[in-house]
């Protein structure tokens, strides 16, 4: 039986942008809506992104745009607005010199490198595919060619790979896998897999541990379990 291992930590990472300027019409809006004498389900009634419900603070923080800001007001509800523009403020983040886009330890022949993907530093699907296929291509005795578990609703495959010392076989090991990306705000949880994975394929032969696991194991990778809300997201 395959085990499965959720890593998984929500994010949203939208694309960079001017933080110098106004925030546009059409900017995104963090809000925090006072749910103290109302319900959380009228509240998901009007089809807002609800991200977060704080049940001790009895309120809910919601991204919108400029109608649908209009919409809560007009609705009667309370609210504070968190971050006016939240393009601006994730661009902010993203901003030379506030992250590190070294590719570290591992990684760093992968193009582009581990840390450098094209979503602020995060791969994207169509990345994360590529990355699968150049795994294959420098390791091919420790790592299997990617195949679909399945398509999705909107058509996009399920990736797959198998870390092994014989990864083309179905050995008489124990096996686990490893998912991500079950929602579509959680790359990190993504890179950490490919961390994982790099370690595994390039510290083989040197670290025990790596050399254990790829040896007397057969580990099944799933880098993107939800294509089609990380593409939403991105």
């Amino acid at each position: 039986m395959l085990l499965s291992a959720t890593l998984a930590a929500a994010i949203f990472v939208p694309v960079p942008q001017d933080v110098s300027a106004p925030a546009p019409d059409d900017a995104r809006h963090l809000v925090r809506v006072d749910l103290s004498e109302r319900r959380l389900s009228d509240l998901k009634a009007l089809d807002l992104d609800v991200v977060f419900f704080d049940q001790v603070e009895d309120s809910a923080d919601v991204i919108v745009g400029t109608e649908e800001l209009a919409q809560l007001e007009r609705t009667g509800y309370t609210f504070d607005v968190v971050e006016d523009d939240l393009a601006a403020w994730y661009a902010a983040r993203l901003a030379p010199g506030t992250t590190s886009q070294a590719a570290g330890s591992h990684g760093g022949w992968l193009s582009p490198p581990f840390g450098q993907g094209a979503m602020g530093g995060y791969y994207t699907y169509t990345q994360i595919v590529s990355v699968l296929d150049q795994m294959r291509a420098a390791y091919p005795n420790r790592i299997s060619a990617k195949q679909s578990i399945g398509q999705t609703i909107e058509g996009r495959e399920m990736w797959m790979v198998r870390i092994s010392d014989n990864p083309d076989t179905d050995e008489d090991e124990p096996e686990v896998r490893i998912d991500a990306i079950h929602h579509a705000r959680e790359p990190q949880g993504m890179q950490s897999t490919f961390w994982f994975m790099l370690f595994l394929l390039e510290e083989y032969g040197t670290d025990p541990l790596a050399t254990y696991l790829v040896n007397e194991r057969e580990i099944y990778f799933v880098p993107c379990v939800n294509p089609d809300g990380y593409e939403y997201n991105r």
